[in-house]
């Protein structure tokens, strides 16, 4: 793919991910919530394409910039999309850190890890991944290169390590002075909603667990001013390719572990941080919150792209022993885009004529002015 049509293709993609949050939007908290959400589509693709490539990539941030959900949030002016974003530009930096050894991308990553915790309690999952993602990368040098290689990259890792806790610190500090003077009243504005404040925490922990791991595919919130009530977080077909991606990278983290007998990272980052996130959204909330979810809307997303890429390179292979190369090429391009563009109008649909219906807002409005 020439950097021109890249460039092209990602300046699309952000234009409707822009026209699709900022549509007929009213307020300035609203309109920086949406902007973040823009801002989130483009940095969720240069995330996937530090991972993976660049097709991938543009497969990912077309599946997010016209997805209903991540819309939807981005347009309701809560600050769990602002969350989303800052998590998917922390995992960018972090992974170039670790990939180049430099000390910039360490400093902002460590800029925008303190800067969540002003935001919400979920952002103790960008603290669990990056601590996990360390160590295993920690294990991946230490087993896969020589003994002075290794130890040049041991010192680059811990030179990164040292930076990016030092702004860490420097970014969070002002709340962690709140948080020493305040203790109560921080731990009860934001904690009073856990599962630790019900009579039974595990059964509610497990039950949220469930249920949002569910949301995907099965039943979504059933909140109808954050979804559809009840139906799936993602559309039927993005949910099969999630599935599919999921699959296809849980069997390359085992597969590496068998033969490298260590983690390997870019599997390791996804699958954390959905765990991560489900984890935290069952901790934090009652059943399936898609406003709260909205954390892992991006790494869904990132599988349901990989899924994709898997499915159409079978495609691919299936043709070209049939038809040959360039008959495979052409199917497959075509199918794909077609896909994506029949995805991105039905979204379009459920969002502006389903859910933002005039009927449904007008019911809405009389239900806010009787209150």
């Amino acid at each position: 793919m020439s950097r021109k049509l890249e460039f092209l293709s990602v300046s699309l993609i952000v234009l409707v991910g822009f026209f699709s949050r900022f549509w007929l939007l009213a307020g300035q908290i609203e309109a920086i919530m949406a902007l973040s959400g823009v801002i989130g589509v483009f940095g969720l693709y240069l995330l996937a394409r530090e991972l993976y490539n660049r097709r991938i990539a543009l497969i990912t941030a077309s599946l997010v910039s016209f997805s209903f959900w991540h819309i939807l949030v981005s347009r309701l002016g809560t600050v769990e999309i602002l969350v989303s974003t800052i998590l998917v530009f922390l995992f960018y930096f972090l992974w170039r850190g670790l990939r180049t050894s430099d000390v910039l991308p360490f400093i902002i990553c460590g800029l925008l890890l303190g800067s969540t915790l002003y935001l919400s309690p979920l952002a103790l999952v960008g603290f669990f991944v990056v601590i996990v993602v360390l160590v295993a990368h920690r294990q991946k040098i230490k087993r896969d290169y020589p003994q002075n290689k290794y130890e040049y990259l041991r010192n680059a890792l811990a030179r990164g390590l040292g930076v990016l806790i030092l702004f860490t610190l420097l970014a969070g500090f002002p709340i962690g002075l709140n948080l020493y003077f305040q203790s109560s009243q921080f731990l009860n504005e934001n904690f009073n909603n856990s599962v630790f404040q019900t009579p039974t925490p595990f059964t509610n922990l497990l039950k949220n667990l469930g249920l949002n791991l569910a949301m995907f595919n099965f039943q979504g919130d059933i909140n109808p001013d954050q979804n559809i009530p009840g139906s799936p977080q993602l559309f039927w077909l993005v949910g099969l390719f999630f599935l599919i991606g999921l699959i296809n990278i849980a069997r390359d983290l085992f597969k590496y572990w068998q033969n490298h007998h260590h983690l390997a990272l870019v599997p390791l980052l996804s699958i954390i941080w959905l765990i991560g996130g489900l984890l935290g959204v069952s901790f934090f909330g009652s059943g399936v919150n898609a406003r709260l979810a909205v954390i892992i809307a991006p790494v869904a997303y990132l599988m349901a792209a990989k899924g994709f890429w898997w499915a159409f390179l079978s495609l691919y292979r299936w043709i070209d022993i049939r038809k040959g190369p360039h008959q495979a090429v052409f199917a497959v391009t075509a199918t794909l885009i077609l896909l994506l563009v029949a995805i991105g109008l039905y979204q379009y649909d459920r969002y502006f004529n389903q859910w933002a219906s005039p009927a449904r807002l007008l019911e809405s409005q009389d239900l806010e002015n009787s209150l």
